[in-house]
């Protein structure tokens, strides 16, 4: 999944994007997840996911706080 922003997924159960997924995400009981792209030097170094066990609406500090975290373990 390559994203260029963050992506908050409030509920895996309602996203159909994540349907090949879907049964891993309930075996683990993953419910909601946001996906922050980890950048360094304007450059994707890979992929920061925090995952909940129950639905979830991400606020925007929720959203611009992983980001923040994503690039932060970029730069490390």
């Amino acid at each position: 999944m390559p994203f260029a922003t963050p992506l908050a997924v409030t509920d895996v159960e309602q996203q159909p994007m994540l349907d090949d997924q879907l049964q891993a995400y309930r075996d683990e009981g993953i419910r909601a997840m946001l996906v922050c792209p980890m950048r360094l030097g304007g450059a994707r170094a890979g992929t920061l996911v925090f995952y909940f066990r129950a639905p979830h609406a991400f606020s925007e500090v929720d959203i611009q706080s992983g980001q923040a975290l994503a690039n932060l373990a970029a730069a490390a």
